[in-house]
């Protein structure tokens, strides 16, 4: 029962609009090559879950609009588990033409277990939007939707 709650509790970060294994926020806006960002940061489930993740997090833009994701994460639910992410994300600012807000898409994989790497290995694609609120400098709300699908469940 905890490799299965394990192997969901990967799946929702797979497929969240917020990437990967830590759950947090990520705009779709351009970058530039050479940004690099570091973001570390807690999550705690209430309710009948037990669950509670600590990870890092960070990005690269490797070329103009293509930002490389690296994540690393520790998961406790009922037993610890060390998880990796690693994901691209393209941002379409400019493809297609004005647009209100920040649009990118992204594909990344993430697995919880390391030393299983079929086991718990998910992958997804998504398309993410952000919008940076002008009146408090660094706040953007962002939002996405997207498919994550368990590895082992694509082999069948």
């Amino acid at each position: 029962m905890k490799k299965l709650l394990a192997v969901f509790v990967a799946l929702v970060f797979a497929s969240s609009a917020m990437a990967q294994l830590l759950s947090v926020g990520q705009t779709a806006e351009a970058t530039k090559e050479g940004d690099l960002s570091a973001t570390a940061g807690l999550v705690i489930f209430t309710g009948d879950s037990d669950v509670k993740v600590f990870g890092v997090r960070c990005t690269y833009g490797v070329i103009e609009n293509l930002l490389v994701i690296g994540d690393i994460a520790m998961a406790d639910a009922g037993v610890s588990n060390l998880g990796i992410g690693i994901a691209g994300q393209y941002a379409l600012a400019g493809l297609l033409g004005e647009l209100p807000v920040d649009l990118a898409v992204r594909l990344g994989y993430a697995t919880y277990d390391v030393s299983e790497f079929s086991d718990f290995g998910a992958i997804q694609l998504m398309v993410t939007a952000s919008k940076k609120i002008e009146a408090v400098d660094g706040l953007a709300v962002y939002g996405g939707v997207g498919y994550g699908a368990q590895l082992d469940a694509l082999r069948q």
